[in-house]
């Protein structure tokens, strides 16, 4: 993955869930957790159909098996709700950012990075949808700083100002 070699990547969490799947069952945490990972890979990889199906199944078993007002689960919504704006349906996206963004806050509090990345994945989608004040009031809460805590990937800081300069744009300033 660190390599851009995503299509060789992917058959080592698709060969793992397979084997965790076989030891823990279809709800075993490792069989959800690597089956989260192959759904981000198909999505890098460029197979958003498969990344999203894959990541509605892992919402589906995170519910089965810890509830809708667990952390896990609601970090695993946020991610469905991040794939199905990649595939167009930015409403269904929007409801699923907004649930997943208000159980973490609940959980984790206003100054948490996965309510951060959360609030950025809304804003674009609420941008996409042309209701780009409420994103930019939106973008403006972000701290870059645990946005970029977030995630491994570099460079967190520079997608958050192309965000924001996006709306901008599209607000005409």
């Amino acid at each position: 993955r660190a390599q851009d070699h995503y299509a060789e990547a992917i058959a080592v969490p698709r060969q793992a869930a397979a084997d965790y799947q076989a030891v823990q069952g279809a709800s075993g945490p490792g069989t959800i957790s690597t089956l989260s990972s192959l759904s981000y890979l198909y999505s890098l990889h460029g197979d958003t159909a498969k990344a999203l199906d894959t990541q509605r199944d892992v919402y589906r078993r995170s519910l089965a098996r810890w509830g809708s007002g667990n952390q896990y689960t609601l970090v695993e919504q946020l991610n469905l709700g991040s794939q199905e704006q990649e595939m167009g349906d930015l409403k269904t996206a929007l409801v699923d950012l907004q649930s997943a963004e208000s159980g973490l806050l609940a959980l984790t509090g206003d100054s948490s990075p996965t309510v951060q990345a959360a609030r950025v994945a809304r804003a674009n989608v609420l941008s996409d949808l042309g209701r780009n004040a409420e994103a930019l009031a939106l973008v403006e809460q972000v701290d870059p700083k645990a946005y970029q805590a977030s995630t491994s990937d570099a460079g967190r800081g520079a997608v958050l100002k192309a965000l924001r300069a996006r709306i901008l744009m599209r607000l005409g300033r």
